[in-house]
């Protein structure tokens, strides 16, 4: 019977060596992808998390967090179109992406 491989922070122990989480700041960490994504409530502020990523870089460029606080005072009148398109062997391309969003309600 195989020996059951360890299980660490991303897939297989061997590679936490490769990955490093810094606490509370987006730099000086080391993450092999965005795999961390949980951010209510201002919780799990970790260097490998992309929603905090986004939300340090919104905070320190005053146009950027300017436009996310006006948006919700002029939302899109239909629904979004995202980069996805139809592949010729059928489905989205990219996978699991989806051709519209819908619009934006408030908490959104």
């Amino acid at each position: 019977m195989p020996k059951k491989k360890d299980t660490g922070h991303f897939g297989d122990a061997e590679l936490n060596d490769l990955h490093l989480i810094v606490k509370n700041t987006t730099e000086g960490g080391a993450c092999l992808t965005g795999h961390t994504g949980d951010f209510s409530g201002f919780k799990n502020k970790v260097s490998c998390n992309y929603r905090y990523q986004a939300y340090e870089q919104a905070d320190t460029h005053g146009e950027i967090k300017e436009r996310l606080h006006r948006y919700n005072e002029h939302p899109p009148e239909r629904r979004i179109e995202t980069s996805a398109y139809r592949a010729n062997k059928g489905g989205m391309t990219p996978d699991r992406y989806c051709a519209h969003l819908d619009i934006p309600e408030p908490g959104d």
